[in-house]
């Protein structure tokens, strides 16, 4: 898979997940990314969505858990249709391609579970107490 360079945004999803990450905390509302980064929650294409979708391809090829799981939807608590159609795109965990509960736990499992978080601090640049 051809990968995009990250954008400022996306490296700020980036940040704001990491740090998250570091402090034990493994979820967080669309609203309250898009707060934190000034990136709309609901823009077609340009939203919290499309970044931290753009994130976890490169989790992907860093063989990290898809990081984008992390972030979920206030009245669910659980990540949007986007993550399952990236998981799908990618073939991760296609035994659970019809499954979206059970995916998002297998996937959210792999994020709480890594140890190697700082290896994608180190590639976006970033120095993340706790990580690095």
């Amino acid at each position: 898979m051809e990968l995009k360079p990250l954008t400022k945004a996306q490296i700020n999803c980036g940040k704001v997940l990491l740090k998250c990450i570091a402090r034990g905390q493994y979820t967080i509302t669309y609203g309250e990314i898009a707060g934190l980064t000034g990136i709309p929650a609901r823009a077609p294409g340009h939203d919290v969505g499309a970044h931290i979708g753009e994130l976890s391809k490169h989790c992907y090829e860093l063989g990290l858990p898809l990081i984008s799981v992390m972030v979920v939807q206030k009245s669910t608590n659980i990540c949007g249709e986007g993550f399952f159609d990236l998981c799908n795109e990618l073939n991760v965990h296609p035994e659970y391609s019809r499954k979206m509960g059970a995916m998002f736990d297998v996937c959210m499992k792999e994020v709480s579970e890594c140890t190697e978080w700082g290896r994608l601090a180190d590639y976006l640049k970033l120095y993340i107490d706790g990580l690095n």
